[in-house]
C-alpha cells in the first residue's frame, strides 16, 4: 500500500499538467486508495506551481484540515505560497508558525512571498518581526525582499528597524539596489 502512494506521488510530481495529475489520483481514489499526505502534497505543489492558488486552497482545507491529515515541511512551505498568492496573509502566518513550531526551516520562496504580502498588505513591522525570524534561522531572501522592506520601513518612519533589515542584508552580501 505505502509503495502505490510512492507511486503515486511520483506520478503526480512528473505530470507535466493538472489533468494529468487529477486523473492520476481519480484512479487512485477509484480503487479505494487512501492518499497520504505526501500525494497531497505533490499535487499541491503542482496546482500552486501552475497558478492554482485557489484550487490548491480547497484541496487542502476540504481534504487535509477536515481529515486532519498530517501536515508535511513541504505541504505547509506550499501553502504558505499559496496563501500570500491568495492574499490570506493571516493563514499564511498559522502555516509558518507551524513550520517553524516542528523546528523545521520554511523554503527561500516561501519566505519571500512572506514578506512580499507583508509588504503588499501594508503590515511591515508585523513583517519585520517575522523578518527576524527568517534572518534569525539563517535563510537568505531575495534582493527584492530586502529592498522592498527597507524602503517600506523607511517610508513610514521605522528607521532603526530598516537598518536592521539593511545590515542583514548587506552582511549576507546581497548588494543593495541604487535607490536604496
Amino acid at each position: 500500500f505505502s509503495c502505490a502512494q510512492g507511486v503515486i506521488q511520483r506520478i503526480i510530481s512528473q505530470c507535466s499538467s493538472i489533468p494529468e495529475a487529477l486523473s492520476a489520483i481519480n484512479y487512485a481514489v477509484e480503487r479505494g486508495m487512501e492518499l497520504d499526505s505526501d500525494s497531497y502534497s505533490s499535487l499541491i505543489q503542482k496546482l500552486v506551481c501552475c497558478g492554482e492558488a485557489q484550487l490548491a486552497e480547497s484541496l487542502y482545507v476540504d481534504f487535509l484540515l477536515s481529515r486532519d491529515i498530517k501536515r508535511n515541511l513541504s505541504l505547509l512551505n506550499s501553502m504558505i505560497i499559496c496563501y500570500c498568492e491568495l492574499g490570506k496573509l493571516d493563514e499564511a502566518k498559522l502555516c509558518i508558525d507551524k513550520v517553524f513550531g516542528m523546528k523545521s526551516l520554511p523554503i527561500h520562496g516561501a519566505c519571500s512571498a512572506l514578506i512580499k504580502q507583508f509588504c503588499a498588505q501594508d503590515r511591515y513591522l508585523e513583517g519585520f518581526g517575522y523578518f527576524v525570524k527568517i534572518s534569525d534561522a539563517d535563510i537568505l531572501l531575495n534582493s527584492m525582499c530586502y529592498n522592498r522592506l527597507v524602503d517600506n520601513l523607511c517610508y513610514r518612519g521605522y528607521l532603526d528597524e530598516a537598518l536592521y533589515v539593511f545590515d542583514v542584508m548587506c552582511d549576507n552580501g546581497v548588494p543593495p539596489t541604487v535607490h536604496l
